[in-house]
Order: C-alpha cells, then sequence, then structure tokens
C-alpha cells in the first residue's frame, strides 16, 4: 500500500492533491476495477479466461480493502458500528446466524 502512495507521489513534480484526494481517487479506481473484473468473470465463456479474471478480481479486492483501511485509518472514511441485533439480522438473511444472541 505504502508503495503504491510513494509511486503517486513521485510522478508529480508537485503535489497537485492531497493523501486524501490520492487514497480517495485510488479507491474509486479499485472499485471500478472490481466491478469491470466481476462482470469479466461472470461472462467468460472458457473456465481458464474466468479463473484469470477470478484471481485478478480478488487481488482487487485485497488491494481496495487496502485503501479502505488506510482511510478509515486516517478518519477519512467514518464508519459506525452496526448495533449487535443488526448483525445478526443480516447473517440470519444472508446465511444463518451462530451468533449465539436471542434475537436471531
Amino acid at each position: 500500500m505504502q508503495g503504491i502512495l510513494r509511486a503517486c507521489m513521485l510522478c508529480c513534480k508537485e503535489e497537485i492533491m492531497g493523501d486524501r484526494e490520492m487514497i480517495t481517487d485510488l479507491l474509486h479506481t479499485q472499485k471500478k476495477a472490481t466491478s469491470d473484473y466481476n462482470n469479466y468473470a461472470t461472462e467468460s465463456a472458457h473456465m481458464e479466461v474466468q479463473q484469470v479474471f477470478l484471481d485478478l478480481l480478488k487481488e482487487e479486492q485485497h488491494i481496495g480493502h487496502d485503501l479502505f483501511c488506510q482511510m478509515s485509518s486516517r478518519g477519512w472514511y467514518p464508519t459506525e458500528e452496526a448495533p449487535q441485533d443488526k448483525r445478526c439480522d443480516l447473517k440470519a438473511q444472508f446465511r444463518g446466524c451462530e451468533c449465539g444472541c436471542t434475537t436471531c
């Protein structure tokens, strides 16, 4: 992650964007890339080609998550912790809840 930021900063002779704008731009780029790779994998006619896109998708998702974590740790991407009952509702809805709470 730090290598990406350094490379971006070295490319510019003068700082055009601050760190926050640069990381935000990189995250938006990653979101577009993951969306595209997901579509390409879904629409691949050959298993070998699909696997290449799935591998790329996984790599891009990891990079995107790293960018999100960088932004979050700096307070640039604030998130709220969901209450336990809401988390249980989502788990139950999508895969079955195994958290042991009484609301599921």
